[in-house]
């Protein structure tokens, strides 16, 4: 990963002593990556629902931090005056400056704003429930998972995994990709898990220096927390549906990055699951908006259309064939299901089109 294949977006906090600026540092630096991205762009209405989706997270851990209340909602009456500066030449990279902060010598929490991101993506997203599901797909996809059909099995199976450490799934992962045969899809997924369990040992390792501040933050407020934050952090991931393909949180001092977000995060957020493995189906597409990436694909499997997205950067790459398979009456087609909590399919996420001299594919 080079910045210079990035879209970076920087917050900088600015600290003054008497109302003279006295330094410049960078609390936050959101780093978008693939599609439109790769390119130093992002959707201008994405964009814009991402740095809404910040400033709103950045207030809401600000005023708890300081008074220990999540608020009702969000005002500019923080006193803390986070701004963006103007574009360096050359950086291809929009700098957001964060607000002016008193002393954390005078706050509930005295705890770095980057810190409490980290934190709040931790409780939202649990680092034992990434680990989990990372190893599942590694296992997937190199056979090693049998099929459970007891569900003492699965759940003995599920224990197992969430007892995992970062070092052993990250030691999975990395196994699995080096594994010959896995299709182009679930190894990216893989890349992006191993993506998710470095930034979390780096988040791990950031927070633990204020885990006894941290411990202040009782559950009432810790659920409030995490009620409020998990729809921004999806607001964040907004470039995430076209415009990009992935997201890394860093900042000034935690330079490496903390927080990994992708598609699979965002449904996760949105109370959704995304098949580890994606699905071939057989059907037809009734529709599909090249403008937003969404369609209807028509299949016995569903009692109707059934709708699905084309996600960053292969909406650009995938337009023509979609709009050409709509002439057919029948086409074969992989799609990442996605669920509810009740294991309904609420909609797809498409990956590719099955060519019909193929006979078996392999992810």
């Amino acid at each position: 990963m080079y910045l210079s294949d990035l879209f970076a977006i920087v917050l900088l906090v600015v600290y003054t002593d008497g109302g003279v600026f006295v330094t410049d540092e960078v609390v936050l630096s959101f780093n978008f990556d693939g599609a439109s991205a790769a390119n130093h762009q992002l959707n201008f209405y994405e964009a814009s629902r991402f740095m809404y989706g910040a400033s709103r997270l950045i207030s809401t851990l600000e005023t708890f931090r300081r008074n220990g209340r999540v608020p009702k909602k969000i005002t500019s009456r923080i006193n803390a005056d986070y701004r963006i500066p103007a574009p360096v030449a050359g950086s291809w990279g929009l700098e957001i400056i964060g607000p002016v902060l008193p002393h954390l010598a005078d706050a509930f929490l005295k705890v770095p704003i980057d810190v409490m991101v980290a934190w709040a993506f931790d409780a939202v997203l649990p680092k034992k429930n990434l680990l989990a599901d990372s190893v599942q797909l590694a296992e997937q996809a190199t056979l090693q998972e049998q099929e459970r059909t007891k569900q003492s099995e699965q759940e003995t199976e599920r224990m197992r995994l969430m007892a995992l450490t970062t070092e052993q799934a990250l030691s999975i992962v990395k196994s699995a990709l080096e594994t010959a045969g896995i299709g182009d899809a679930t190894r990216q997924d893989l890349e992006n898990r191993k993506d998710a369990i470095e930034a979390a040992q780096i988040r791990e390792e950031a927070i633990e220096p204020y885990q006894r501040e941290l411990q202040k933050i009782d559950e009432d407020a810790q659920r409030k927390l995490v009620d409020k934050v998990s729809g921004q952090f999806v607001e964040i991931g907004k470039p995430l549906s076209r415009s990009a393909e992935k997201l890394y949180l860093s900042s000034g001092k935690i330079i490496r990055p903390f927080s990994f977000m992708d598609g699979r995060t965002i449904e996760r957020l949105s109370g959704r699951e995304m098949d580890m493995v994606p699905s071939s189906l057989a059907g037809e597409i009734v529709r599909f908006d090249k403008e937003t990436g969404w369609g209807k694909f028509r299949s016995e499997e569903f009692e109707r259309p059934m709708s699905f997205v084309v996600r960053g950067g292969k909406k650009s790459g995938e337009t023509v064939d979609l709009i050409e398979a709509m002439k057919k009456e029948e086409i074969v087609m992989v799609f990442y299901y996605v669920r509810d909590s009740q294991n309904i399919v609420k909609h797809l996420v498409f990956e590719s089109i099955l060519d019909e001299e193929d006979e078996k594919f392999d992810y």
